[in-house]
């Protein structure tokens, strides 16, 4: 393990596990992060509605400082995350998803979906970014559980991640934030697949809050 690594918890350029190339849905693919994405990536940071749905603060840092760091990133990605663009069919950047297992849990991850091109919002491309990553997710073996946060006042999110499946599991309280936790099993989309699906009550069972 190199020295970047072992201070950091990146992996070297190159070695940081199987990643997808490309992952298609009905209406978006999601392809690796490449560094021509680091301009939009920059505007959406600094975006105070985009930040604010993801209780943060808009970016104040300079392009130039944000590029530097960019280009770290895509050179030496931290271990078991997976960031994704998320593109139209004609190649149109509009949004980012990431998921990463750093819950410390060794069969489950956190999933999060930003789509930063209002144009394309509340036309079912933020549900299709969502079953498109999570089918993606559960053909890896070692992801039994799916789960996420989300503002509590954020109740369009909400919609679009029980339409895919999640059902709440708890509160998480950061601060002034208050987040619903949102969780999907493997078990579960198979048990719909098969013509069993659970019922409410049954798939909330065993699901803490998380903190």
């Amino acid at each position: 393990m190199s020295e970047l690594s072992r201070s950091t918890g990146r992996s070297g350029e190159g070695t940081a596990g199987p990643r997808a190339q490309r992952i298609e849905g009905e209406r978006v693919v999601l392809r690796e992060k490449r560094l021509s994405d680091a301009e939009l990536d920059y505007a959406w940071r600094c975006d105070p509605d985009l930040a604010r749905l993801d209780a943060a603060e808009p970016l104040k840092t300079p392009f130039s400082t944000f590029l530097r760091r960019y280009q770290e990133d895509l050179r030496f990605p931290y271990l078991h995350w997976h960031r994704l663009a998320i593109e139209t069919f004609d190649g149109k950047h509009i949004g980012n998803c990431v998921y990463h297992n750093g819950s410390g849990e060794p069969n489950e991850a956190e999933l999060g979906i930003m789509i930063g091109d209002p144009q394309y919002r509340d036309k079912g491309y933020g549900t299709d970014v969502i079953s498109t990553v999570v089918r993606h997710m559960f053909q890896d073996p070692g992801f039994d559980r799916i789960y996420l946060h989300t503002l509590d006042w954020n109740i369009r999110a909400q919609k679009c991640f029980s339409k895919c499946g999640f059902v709440t599991c708890g509160e998480l309280v950061r601060g002034e934030y208050t987040f619903m936790v949102m969780e999907l099993r493997r078990a579960w989309k198979r048990g719909r697949v098969e013509g069993s699906s659970p019922t409410a009550g049954q798939e909330k069972a065993g699901c803490p809050p998380r903190s």
